[in-house]
């Protein structure tokens, strides 16, 4: 696939980047070049097909060339989030088997005491080293190279992606070129990428989403990536580079939303009304046309009105924005109606690891909030009696990494169990609701859905973030961050009464539930879930098990026969 596109677009620029605050570009023929020196290095080391070497970096490009030159020659990439412990980073060495590892940052590895294999890094002088030290290995031994990319198979392992670990130890799934493949070619006849279009990476390539959606997809389809500087510098960088498309997950959503929200709080009075009034109208319309409802003259009014002061906003986010793109989690739909008053069109998708990764997405001619869209084209979706969501398709793993007994067991008659509880619609829409593990069974026997209250909970402009607990107990509670700068206004109370304020929020926002999914007692938490703290997965998903270790004493607390002021 790769060399395929370099002899279409040769000189074009490929890869962008800034360096030391410097924009710079990699054409194809220079991604190319530079992913065949790095492979002739793999080679004089010694490497033989099937030998796994592990990244460790940052998105750079250096990711991908080492990325690409480790599948040229048949060895099997395995990702590592930087961000992530020495204990957690030395587990997935030493489970892998990994020979080689590649460092963006010397810092990044410098507590790994028991890693004993060949480390490289991409800081420079010594990435341009590496890959001199490759071209002229390359240019002895060209037939063994040659040989080599020649022998490479479809059904050979790429990668293998450890899972983030949410529900246990991780375990590393084995995706081919064949399943990533296949992914690329069914999105690319239902989402609109050309060779046009510029793509602003920030998420972690070490995960199956970015990996496919924001690197192998966009160079399948021949467009252009950008590599932000940092998360910090997201929106500078959309600024910068003015790019069409680009993915993120459900909180760098709401993250941008609360963003914007409180710019538009630090200008005067009436401009504050007046920005929120056009958002307000912009959601109307949205939500007008979502359900297909034919508008008012006066809403039609309302919208022309609202799109005139929306503009310099729309155009300071992203006036060349195709859409954007999120998966990873569910996404409320408080944020989905936010941006499309705006003017900005999210694609709502599904997938995991084990299915490299799509299964299904929303696309631009066919939305539906409130779902992950159309199941797409190649993959077979169907649900077992207790509403699990089964998939089959070439896009599916082929196991986990030395784990036989666990692949079998998430295997059914050639359908992989997801996991996750959903249903397809009428119009073969896939509607998720509920992580079937998740699920709390209270000591009544009654199932919750923790999603679907923690989403209900964050609805609540006081609430940043709700964990829900309760499985084999009586009743249900829930660990509660509160939005921090307007908590600052309920200074004058006390903690007990600052407790009955949030109660009472959360019985107004759980009012329509059933009394069993109601949350009888909280608890608020002085800080922010992070992942440095080990509350969060890279792909920022909450880690509840450990959530529940790190607060037990709390939670238990809120069992105990007890006054809330003690909470």
């Amino acid at each position: 696939m790769l060399r395929s596109r370099v002899l279409s677009y040769g000189e074009r620029p490929c890869l962008l980047f800034k360096r030391n605050g410097v924009s710079q570009t990699l054409s194809w023929d220079e991604l190319h070049e530079q992913i065949l020196d790095l492979a002739g290095t793999f080679l004089s080391l010694g490497l033989q097909k099937g030998d796994r070497v592990a990244i460790l970096s940052e998105n750079r490009p250096e990711w991908v060339i080492t990325d690409f030159a480790i599948l040229s020659i048949g060895c099997v990439t395995v990702p590592i989030y930087h961000t992530l412990t020495p204990s957690e980073i030395q587990y997935l060495l030493e489970d892998s088997g990994a020979r080689c590892l590649f460092v963006s940052h010397p810092s990044f590895s410098e507590n790994l005491s028991r890693w004993k294999g060949q480390t490289f890094y991409f800081e420079e002088p010594g990435f341009s080293n590496i890959l001199g030290e490759g071209k002229r290995y390359r240019e002895k031994e060209p037939e063994l190279f040659r040989s080599r990319v020649e022998t490479a198979s479809p059904q050979d392992t790429v990668t293998i992606i450890y899972t983030s670990g949410t529900t246990g130890e991780p375990k590393g799934v084995m995706l081919s070129h064949e399943n990533f493949l296949s992914n690329c070619r069914s999105c690319s006849t239902v989402i609109p990428v050309s060779e046009k279009d510029r793509y602003l990476s920030f998420l972690p390539l070490s995960h199956a989403f970015e990996r496919m959606a924001g690197c192998y997809f966009i160079l399948f389809r021949g467009a252009r990536i950008i590599y932000a500087e940092s998360l910090e510098k997201v929106f500078e960088n959309m600024q910068e580079f003015h790019p069409t498309l680009m993915s993120g997950v459900p909180r760098f959503f709401e993250k941008f939303q609360e963003g914007i929200l409180t710019a538009v709080s630090k200008k005067s009075a009436p401009l504050q009304k007046i920005f929120l009034w056009a958002i307000r109208a912009g959601r109307t319309w949205a939500r007008n046309r979502q359900e297909k409802k034919t508008p008012c003259w006066l809403d039609a009014v309302r919208y022309g009105i609202a799109s005139l002061f929306l503009r310099p906003l729309r155009h300071r986010i992203g006036k060349n924005m195709k859409f954007f793109i999120s998966g990873s989690a569910p996404l409320s739909l408080e944020s989905i109606e936010f941006f499309a008053g705006i003017g900005f069109t999210i694609l709502e998708g599904y997938g995991l690891t084990e299915t490299s990764p799509v299964i299904s997405a929303n696309t631009p001619d066919r939305i539906r909030w409130g779902s992950v869209g159309p199941v797409i084209p190649g993959v077979e979706v169907k649900t077992a009696e207790d509403g699990e969501i089964l998939v089959r398709g070439p896009n599916v793993m082929q196991g986990y990494f030395k784990r036989e007994e666990e692949t079998r067991n998430v295997f059914r008659e050639g359908y992989f169990l997801t996991g996750d509880i959903g249903h397809l619609d009428e119009e073969g829409f896939l509607i998720l609701t509920d992580r079937k593990k998740d699920l709390i069974k209270t000591s009544g026997g009654k199932f919750v859905s923790p999603q679907k209250i923690e989403a209900l909970l964050k609805k609540d402009p006081m609430i940043q973030e709700a964990v829900v607990f309760g499985d084999k107990r009586k009743y249900v509670v829930a660990l509660l961050v509160p939005r921090f700068e307007p908590l600052k206004k309920l200074a004058a109370l006390s903690r007990s009464e600052i407790i009955s304020f949030f109660q009472d929020r959360v019985d107004t926002c759980l009012k329509e539930v059933s009394s069993f999914e109601r949350v009888k007692r909280i608890a608020l938490l002085d800080k922010e879930l992070t992942q440095k703290e080990g509350d969060l997965t890279p792909t920022l998903k909450i880690k509840r098990r450990l959530v529940y270790e790190k607060y037990k004493d709390l939670i238990e607390a809120l069992y105990e026969e007890v006054t809330q002021n003690k909470h």
